[in-house]
């Protein structure tokens, strides 16, 4: 039996599948709009997206697991982190109301504003209730060279504040409280130029409109900040601190003190360029001496600026939270054995409780680690580690004192104190002799000749470490037994042997193993010879000939 014919159905009939088919296209595409442009989405739906549209809205909701309050130089900011999935977990992901209260675990929901950016020049596209993956993901360059330049570089340089006229001050902080000439530090501040099109992650015609887009720029940007610096060329320089101002006239170095050397409390003022726009970015690199890259100095550090149309955004030296203090070496006490004490003097950041704090010591080659309560400790090879807490109040703080006993005389010993992922403080030192004048740098010789054999030095940097009277010495072997042991360096005949002779000439006359200067091996012809340039007591530079 065939089934009835529509047009044989009764009007009636008709009018209600007709209402039926119609209110199920309504149904659907209200589900449609509900789905796609009315419902809250998680933080990873958003970060998901694979373009963010300027000019769209994007309501979005999860669960508080992070609150993260500061006082920035923008004002007072609030920034949450949500759940929903990947993306920037365990990161403060949207900006929030400072003047209101949150609790994590509680429930939030905000409203995205996607619009139009640029940063050094390049579109992108993001909405400033975002934290992450801007400016955050920038802000986190700056926290990395930060910290790489306090505890490698033992200088860093911190915002303090912005002058009516425009002029950022960026005040000097030393790792330990030690004092540089200022003719030995050079300064350069570096502007990053467009990225788009120069490189295949970030191709011409592709804006910063999406999550991955970010962290790609991102790390485009922090490989510059390494020391690459091909996306960041220098947009004016200062021969040296002690010229007092640089080429273009955007860097000021104030010698606050006025004690001729560059230590805690001078600046480095800077004039930057204003963006022009509410929406317009840049980044620099303000850098004293140099620590990633050629030419690398002694001490150094490297300051990422996320300059915005307020300038720069960042937290100012007396809101910071990160903990530091300066560790100093004071002298060594002798029985039968060197005990070395360190005194802890302010840094910034609130003091950190003692039960908080991580050390790590190592004294020649043995090593120990724990928390500061459960100090004293003592080590394989007899060296003991102690701490007073001077005030008894429980925190790392002005006063008190670490001592390292059971030491042999020219043992090189490093402190290491960490909280959570950051570091508090450090120190190396060799008993006995004190704690070395910035980085070592490490030396290489090119040689040539034969009978007298030449070996030409090319330190990586210059050092008041390798002063000729300093800790540098020179040991022979001739045959594989030595026939000159740790001597000190000078420019001439450093000693002699049944064989024959080591000097050194200094070639520039500056009183350092410096580039070029050459050491001369004469011997027997059919012999074979060892040199051994020693640096702090420690490894030597071995030059076969």
């Amino acid at each position: 039996m065939e089934p009835p014919k529509p047009e044989g159905m009764p009007r009636r009939k008709r009018r209600v599948i007709l209402v039926i088919a119609v209110s199920a296209i309504v149904v659907a595409a209200g589900f449609l709009v509900w789905e796609v442009f009315v419902r809250p989405r998680s933080l990873a739906e958003v970060y998901g997206f694979d373009h963010w549209s300027p000019g769209s809205t994007v309501t979005v909701v999860g669960t508080i697991t992070s609150i993260e309050r500061q006082n920035t130089s923008y004002g007072p900011a609030v920034y949450l982190g949500l759940d929903g999935g990947p993306g920037c977990a365990g990161v403060p992901s949207v900006a929030g109301d400072p003047t209101a209260k949150y609790a994590i675990g509680a429930r939030f929901q905000t409203t995205l504003h996607f619009q139009r950016y640029t940063i050094n020049g390049d579109p992108a596209v993001s909405a400033p209730e975002l934290q992450c993956p801007f400016p955050s993901g920038l802000r986190a360059i700056g926290t990395v060279l930060d910290a790489g330049s306090l505890y490698a570089g033992r200088l860093f340089l911190v915002y303090n504040g912005t002058e009516s006229n425009g002029t950022v001050h960026y005040e000097i902080v030393t790792a330990n409280g030690a004092a540089y000439p200022p003719d030995t530090l050079p300064a350069t501040l570096r502007k990053s130029t467009p990225l788009q099109g120069s490189d295949p992650i970030l191709p011409a015609g592709a804006p910063i409109d999406s999550f991955a887009r970010w962290i790609d720029f991102g790390g485009l940007q922090y490989l510059g900040a390494l020391g690459a610096y091909s996306e960041f060329p220098i947009v004016d320089e200062m021969s040296s601190l002690a010229a007092g101002i640089s080429r273009n006239g955007s860097l000021r170095f104030v010698d606050a003190n006025r004690n001729g050397l560059v230590d805690d409390g001078d600046r480095l003022d800077v004039n930057l360029a204003a963006t022009g726009s509410s929406t317009t970015w840049d980044t620099y690199q303000l850098i004293i001496g140099g620590l990633f890259a050629a030419p690398e100095t002694y001490v150094a550090c490297t300051r990422f600026i996320l300059n915005g149309p307020m300038g720069p955004f960042d937290i100012p030296l007396p809101e910071r939270r990160d903990s530091h203090v300066k560790l100093r070496y004071p002298g060594d006490t002798f029985g039968t054995t060197f005990t070395s004490r360190i005194d802890v003097r302010p840094g910034f950041g609130p003091a950190p409780a003692i039960s908080d704090v991580r050390f790590f010591v190592q004294a020649g080659g043995s090593s120990g680690n724990g928390t500061l309560s459960n100090l004293p400790i003592s080590l394989s090879n007899g060296v003991s580690l102690s701490l007073t807490d001077a005030n008894g109040n429980g925190r790392l703080d002005s006063g008190d004192m670490f001592r390292a006993a059971g030491l042999s005389n020219r043992t090189s010993v490093t402190l290491s104190l960490a909280q959570d992922n950051a570091s508090v403080g450090d120190i190396s030192w060799v008993v006995g002799y004190g704690e070395p004048i910035g980085r070592v740098p490490t030396l290489t010789f090119t040689t040539q000749g034969t009978n007298p054999w030449h070996a030409t030095a090319n330190p990586s940097f210059w050092s008041p470490e390798l002063a000729l009277n300093r800790t540098l010495h020179a040991s022979l072997l001739e045959n594989g037994i030595a026939v000159l042991t740790n001597v000190s360096l000078a420019s001439g005949t450093l000693g002699t042997f049944a064989n024959g002779t080591l000097a050194l000439t200094d070639s520039d006359g500056d009183g350092s193993l410096s580039r070029g200067d050459v050491f001369t091996v004469t011997g027997t012809g059919t012999n074979r010879y060892e040199l051994d340039i020693s640096l702090l007591y420690g490894s030597s530079w071995p030059i076969y000939f």
